[in-house]
């Protein structure tokens, strides 16, 4: 991912589809004025190949198109942050996309990444501006809380989940957060000012998941 203030109209993110018919390169759009909505170009796959032919969709409503996940094989799970997240609806037959929900949530400051786990079913949103990640119900789309994050980490970068219902956190301090999702409360701020600086540090992965 690239941050939502770095180049108007830059790839946020690059993911194939659970199973893996599609890849979806999600643009950042052009705040403006006036503004440009952001992309989802899609990209056919078959027999282990990725077509050259791409389909483009602009969501009007969806401008700094960021933080993406799919919630099942159709239904993608994406964040702006200029107002929250959103779900959007794959259509297979036409590669292109609509909104399912548009999920505005009050008093979120910089809303980027985004994760699933499918045990809980539900959708996290967490915020860069701030020390908390927002839920949301994977089903209906609705937004039903928040959990509190360390305030030490001054909000929440890069984002995965492991198995055991943990989330881990790059903290836009020079941490790394975890949370238990099962439990919606914080676990552990792992301070790195003995690894390096924080400038360097992006991107966030586990292994084994």
């Amino acid at each position: 991912t690239t941050p939502p203030t770095a180049p108007a109209g830059t790839a946020s993110q690059i993911i194939f589809d659970p199973d893996s018919k599609a890849l979806f390169a999600i643009l950042k759009g052009y705040a403006g004025p006036p503004a440009i909505p952001g992309s989802v170009v899609a990209y056919k796959t078959e027999h282990g190949m990725v077509s050259e032919s791409p389909v483009r969709t602009q969501i009007g409503d969806i401008i700094n198109d960021f933080g993406s996940v799919f919630l099942d094989e159709s239904r993608l799970f994406m964040t702006d942050v200029a107002f929250g997240t959103a779900i959007l609806d794959v259509d297979y037959e036409t590669l292109t996309l609509h909104e399912e929900n548009h999920i505005a949530i009050e008093g979120q400051k910089a809303i980027c990444w985004s994760a699933y786990d499918p045990y809980l079913n539900t959708a996290y949103a967490p915020d860069a501006g701030q020390p908390v990640v927002y839920t949301v119900d994977a089903t209906s789309g609705m937004l039903t809380g928040s959990i509190a994050a360390d305030n030490r980490t001054q909000g929440l970068f890069d984002t995965a989940i492991g198995g055991r219902g943990l989330m881990y956190s790059l903290a836009a301090s020079n941490g790394l957060n975890v949370l238990d999702l099962k439990a919606q409360r914080n676990i552990q701020y792992f301070d790195l000012s003995s690894v390096g600086e924080r400038m360097p540090f992006t991107g966030l992965a586990l292994w084994p998941n």
